[in-house]
């Protein structure tokens, strides 16, 4: 499987993603879908805006880290293979690796 997005895509959502979660800051997770054979999982990532709104930046994220998006059901979110771990934490630490280096600069929390 090649790569989903270019490495343009991936600058841009990676540069616009370091202002939103600085070291320190935490990023929330939501399970929108387990699969029937419990091996793919569908994560929102979401924040909140300047205005104290919440913020699905499940999009961005999957730019940054080059997931798949799930969009059926009415779910837009990132598609995550795997099982017998925390998928959201797996998510955040990865994305925490990418903007910072350190894959516990931005903590994670369950919605």
């Amino acid at each position: 499987m090649g790569k989903r997005w270019t490495d343009a895509e991936r600058a841009e959502a990676v540069e616009r993603l370091r202002a939103v979660f600085p070291a320190g800051s935490s990023a929330w997770t939501v399970l929108r879908h387990v699969s029937r054979s419990g091996m793919l999982r569908g994560v929102s990532v979401v924040t909140v805006d300047e205005k104290g709104r919440p913020w699905d930046v499940s999009f961005l994220v999957a730019r940054a880290l080059d997931y798949p998006m799930m969009d059926g059901l009415g779910r837009r979110c990132l598609r995550v293979g795997g099982a017998g771990m925390d998928m959201g934490f797996h998510v955040v630490y990865g994305l925490s690796r990418v903007l910072h280096g350190d894959g516990y600069a931005v903590g994670q929390e369950w919605l």
